[in-house]
Formats: structure tokens, C-alpha cells, sequence
């Protein structure tokens, strides 16, 4: 019905001028993506105190000791 007319142009407000109306506003939402990381921690035996570490540790946590090897 309304086809022909100009888009800017609106017939039921007797031609009155819209292109100053700024268009709506985008809201973006963020995504979050999480991420869950399990790592398996091998436990050797402290060869002075015979209590568990970390392979990857240096020292003992207990005993202070440096690890041999």
C-alpha cells in the first residue's frame, strides 16, 4: 500500500522528516567461554624422609632435602 512512497517519509505523520532519529541502539552480551584444566601430579618418595613430593619439585616440602636424580 505504502510501497511507493520514500522510505524516509512517513504517511501517517503527514511527511514528516525521520532522518534525524538515530537508529537503536546494539547491545553486544560477552561471551564467556570457560575452561577447565585438570593436571595429574606424579608423587615420588623423599629418599631422607620417605614423605611424598611432587616429581617436579627440587626440594622436599618436608625435609628440605634436595631432590637426587
Amino acid at each position: 500500500m505504502f510501497g511507493h512512497l520514500r522510505p524516509e517519509r512517513c504517511p501517517i505523520c503527514k511527511g514528516a522528516d525521520f532522518s534525524d532519529v538515530a537508529p537503536p541502539e546494539t547491545v553486544v552480551t560477552p561471551i564467556t567461554k570457560e575452561t577447565t584444566v585438570i593436571k595429574e601430579v606424579v608423587l615420588i618418595q623423599c629418599q631422607y624422609c620417605k614423605s611424598l613430593m611432587p616429581q617436579t619439585a627440587l626440594f622436599c616440602p618436608d625435609c628440605g632435602a634436595r631432590r637426587k636424580g
